[in-house]
């Protein structure tokens, strides 16, 4: 039996564990020694489980060779029905076997109001271990504050878009990040295909074993793009506002961005480019959202919507006046629940969030644990949309700033012990508690200071959600 690990599957080993992933499927799992051992001599390139053992039994004292291979294909076989692996009888039908793998892909059609995690026993294991442990594996680079579009909800002020990253840079950082051992980079903007070097940029991350997310509004996809999308480990992340194209059009401020994103789109399903709508609920588009998910659940694709829009990164709010009304998001929060099988499975579950003591103790969220980004002129970030500049690429290793900067350690040492008014509060399991968010909105950029709107938000997510379950459980 021969043995490889799909294109789309990552391995890592972080100090005394290993972590596989696999990233289309939002499936994980944690292993121990022995297993981060069998796991790390596999490839992409298709093995005999006798080569693989004849390596192994090297590491190993008092087993024969014939019970390790025992051991290894159970434990090979388990990875490969959980979509880890390929396995097949020879090396040419493992290659076969993963053309027809991506051939036949198809993504998840959710319509969430947040993103979770499919495995909740391995989050809540990795969300314990990096809290002590803290280790970069998702990483966001800027590749230019340059947009095309003139997004009115948007959190950079459109003023500051006038930078592209250094070349140089780049380079440099992809290097370090490969070093560090990641699992997956983000290229995002402003728009990234702005770049004048996009699709060198694109292919390097490519080539350098990482998952490659890209944050586009599509507007200026060509085929030289599409061709080193295709099958090379990458997914493309859009925001599509509406159906109408006037509503579109209104929120971009850009004539024909609906038909060019929309369009374009389409081109990636046809050539089987795993693509994710983002869909931000705003006043010019709360009566369009549905629209939007009917298309995508026609193209099995999935949607997720955000219907609390954050203030600007320079602490202005301007952008607010388009923010739904509290009422408003409860209206939609319904009406997904109502209407989405998915999403009430993830949301209303009676298990959710159920041992207090364990939510106030958590993180707040990965940044400075598992994340964090860089803009266009290398200034770090906790992540996007946080003006807390934990210091500089031009002047500082990756490294330097993850284990030494003082604003890192300060977001890292948080947790949710530190809101110290909503300890006790009741509706402390239904609050996003998100940093960026707060900081956007406090006229010092504090990130632990109270704002009265999302803890209205808190309070209807409660209600609304204790009341479906009243009613439908």
């Amino acid at each position: 039996m021969y043995y490889k690990l799909k294109s789309n599957s990552f391995f890592r080993n972080y100090n005394n564990i290993g972590y596989i992933v696999n990233i289309p499927n939002n499936s994980d799992r944690v292993v121990n020694e022995s297993g981060a051992l069998f796991l790390s001599l596999l490839s992409y390139k298709a093995q005999s489980l006798k080569e693989l053992s004849n390596i192994a039994l090297n590491k190993f004292v008092n087993v024969s060779l014939i019970e390790l291979q025992n051991d290894m294909k159970d434990f090979y076989d388990r990875f490969y029905f959980e979509d880890f692996l390929i396995r097949g009888e020879s090396e040419e039908e493992c290659d076969n076997l993963e053309k027809i793998s991506i051939s036949n892909a198809t993504i998840k059609n959710q319509f969430n109001s947040y993103e979770m995690q499919n495995n909740i026993g391995t989050q809540e294991f990795l969300e314990k271990y990096f809290a002590k442990n803290p280790h970069l594996l998702n990483f966001q680079i800027e590749l230019t504050s340059k947009c095309n579009e003139r997004c009115i909800h948007c959190y950079i002020p459109h003023e500051d878009k006038l930078y592209n990253i250094d070349d140089n840079l780049y380079y440099s950082v992809i290097k370090q990040l490969k070093d560090i051992g990641i699992i997956s980079v983000s290229l995002s903007g402003g728009e990234p295909m702005l770049h004048p070097n996009f699709l060198e940029f694109l292919k390097y991350a490519q080539d350098s074993d990482f998952y490659v997310k890209v944050f586009t509004n599509l507007t200026l996809l060509n085929e030289e793009i599409i061709k080193q999308m295709k099958n090379n480990r990458t997914s493309v992340y859009v925001s599509l506002y509406s159906m109408n194209e006037v509503n579109h059009d209104a929120i971009t401020q850009m004539k024909g961005s609906f038909n060019k994103t929309k369009s374009n789109i389409l081109k990636l399903i046809e050539n089987n480019i795993p693509v994710y709508i983002n869909c931000p609920i705003m006043d010019y588009n709360k009566n369009d959202y549905n629209e939007v998910y009917k298309w995508a659940k026609d193209l099995n694709l999935e949607v997720r919507v955000d219907y609390d829009i954050m203030a600007r990164c320079d602490l202005t709010t301007d952008n607010l006046e388009h923010r739904l009304k509290t009422k408003e998001m409860e209206d939609i929060i319904i009406n997904i629940l109502d209407n989405n099988k998915e999403n009430q499975k993830q949301t209303v579950s009676k298990e959710l969030n159920k041992d207090k003591e364990y939510t106030s103790d958590r993180d707040l969220c990965g940044a400075c644990i598992t994340s964090c980004c860089i803009d266009a002129k290398g200034n770090v970030y906790p992540c996007t949309g946080w003006n807390y500049n934990c210091g500089n690429l031009n002047e500082t290793s990756l490294k330097d700033i993850w284990e030494k900067s003082p604003q890192m350690l300060y977001i890292r040492s948080l947790n949710r012990k530190d809101f110290k008014e909503c300890i006790d509060c009741k509706d402390i399991d239904y609050c996003f508690m998100c940093m960026a968010k707060n900081a956007n909105e406090s006229k010092t950029g504090n990130p632990l200071e109270i704002n009265n709107h999302f803890c209205d938000v808190a309070r209807m997510n409660r209600q609304v959600i204790e009341n479906w379950r009243e009613k439908n459980l």
